[in-house]
């Protein structure tokens, strides 16, 4: 239970950075280069507040509406994580050193290193995909997906690991 407690608190601080980054954005591109944007006035105070609940509502509400939202919250960062973590760093670095094919045989292992870092990175990214796109389709065909804003999931797997729990408490 300890790890829930933690998982949940660091939930909770993860949404709100991310909510403040939205409605800092939003009240940036709303206020531009007004003088609201720098004073605190009611103006900048009202739109602050409005942002945060609409942009808090909104975020809530497609979580809530879409049934498979956590697969593709999954199917996004295995799309835009393995390139952004493996894929271009490799590209960028061959692109910088380019040179380095024609120097010394140290210097052609590591270029072919960052060749394998591309390429394995492109076969993650592949292999990633492939796994979120299995994990929905099975999903769908368990019938483990409910409907939009449905309970029925989410009781079902908070009970099962609760008579878990319990039935290893007796034993």
């Amino acid at each position: 239970m300890v790890s829930y407690a933690v998982a949940f608190i660091r939930l909770i601080v993860s949404g709100t950075l991310y909510l403040h980054v939205a409605v800092k954005y939003v009240v940036v591109r709303i206020l531009g280069n007004s003088r609201h944007l720098e004073a605190s006035t009611v103006v900048r105070w009202v739109t602050w507040f409005a942002s945060t609940i609409i942009l808090g509502a909104l975020v809530f509400i497609l979580a809530e509406g879409i049934p498979i939202f956590n697969y593709l919250i999954a199917l996004v960062g295995s799309v835009c994580f393995v390139p952004l973590a493996m894929s271009i760093p490799g590209w960028l670095w061959l692109y910088d050193n380019g040179h380095y094919m024609k120097d010394t045989v140290i210097q052609r292992v590591v270029y072919l290193l960052h060749c394998g870092l591309v390429i394995l990175g492109l076969l993650f990214l592949v292999l990633a995909m492939y796994g979120v796109i299995v994990q929905i389709s099975d999903s769908y065909n368990s019938g483990a997906v409910g409907s939009a804003f449905g309970s029925r999931d989410k009781c079902y797997l908070f009970q099962t690991r609760w008579s878990k729990i319990k039935q290893q408490a007796i034993y």
